[in-house]
C-alpha cells in the first residue's frame, strides 16, 4: 500500500491542478483536452484497430487539430449558455438539455468535422460537398446511437466545469469511430478514382 501511496498523491496533485486549471483557464484547458484525447482516439484506431503498418501523423495531427479548435471552445460554451438558461439537474431540466445538445450542438459538431478534417485533408469544395451528401445522414445515426445516452449522464451527474471534459473522453470513443468513418470513405473514395482512371485508359485504348 506504501508504495502506492505516492503514485495516488501524483495522481491527487494533477487532477488539483486540473481542477484549478479548469477555472482559471477553462477554454485552454477543455481545448487542449480536447486536442489530446481526439488525438490519442486516431492512434488507437491506426495502431491497435487498424493495425497499421506505419503510423499516419498528420491524420492523428488532423484530428488533434479539430479537438483543439473546435469542440472544446464550442462545447464550453455551449454547456455554459445551457446551464445559464436551463438551470439544473432535474428530470425536465436533463431532458430539455438534451434536447437542445442534440438537435442544434451535435450536427454543428459533426458537420465541422467533416468539413474541417476534409479541409485540412486538402478536399476540394465539390469534394467536401459529395462527402456531406453522402456521409453526414448516416453519422449522425451513429451518433444517436452513442451520445444520448452519455449525455443524460453529462447532464444529470457531471458538475458543469467538468463536462467538456467527460464529453472529451466518451469523444475518445467517438474519435474512434468518426476516424474509421472517415479513413474507409477516403479509402472508397481512392478506390473509385482509380477504377475510373482505368476504365477511362482502357477506354481509350480501345478506341486507338
Amino acid at each position: 500500500v506504501s508504495s502506492s501511496t505516492p503514485g495516488l498523491a501524483r495522481m491527487s496533485k494533477a487532477l488539483q491542478w486540473y481542477l484549478t486549471q479548469n477555472v482559471v483557464n477553462p477554454v485552454t484547458t477543455k481545448s487542449l483536452s480536447s486536442c489530446f484525447l481526439l488525438g490519442f482516439g486516431d492512434w488507437i484506431q491506426q495502431r491497435l484497430i487498424e493495425k497499421n503498418d506505419s503510423h499516419d501523423f498528420m491524420r492523428t495531427c488532423r484530428q488533434a487539430t479539430w479537438g483543439l479548435v473546435i469542440p472544446g471552445p464550442v462545447l464550453h460554451f455551449a454547456y455554459g449558455a445551457l446551464a445559464r438558461k436551463i438551470p439544473g439537474s432535474g428530470t425536465a431540466a436533463v431532458m430539455k438539455k438534451l434536447v437542445v445538445d442534440q438537435i442544434f450542438v451535435a450536427p454543428l459538431i459533426v458537420l465541422s468535422f467533416m468539413v474541417g478534417v476534409g479541409a485540412m485533408e486538402g478536399k476540394s469544395s465539390q469534394q467536401l460537398s459529395t462527402k456531406v451528401k453522402e456521409d453526414y445522414i448516416p453519422t449522425m445515426k451513429l451518433n444517436y446511437t452513442l451520445w444520448p445516452a452519455a449525455q443524460v449522464i453529462n447532464f444529470w451527474l457531471v458538475p458543469q466545469p467538468l463536462q467538456v471534459l467527460y464529453v472529451s473522453g466518451v469523444s475518445l470513443v467517438w474519435s474512434i469511430i468518426l476516424s474509421s468513418k472517415n479513413a474507409r470513405y477516403n479509402k472508397a473514395m481512392e478506390e473509385a478514382a482509380a477504377a475510373s482512371s482505368t476504365t477511362m485508359s482502357e477506354s481509350g485504348s480501345v478506341e486507338e
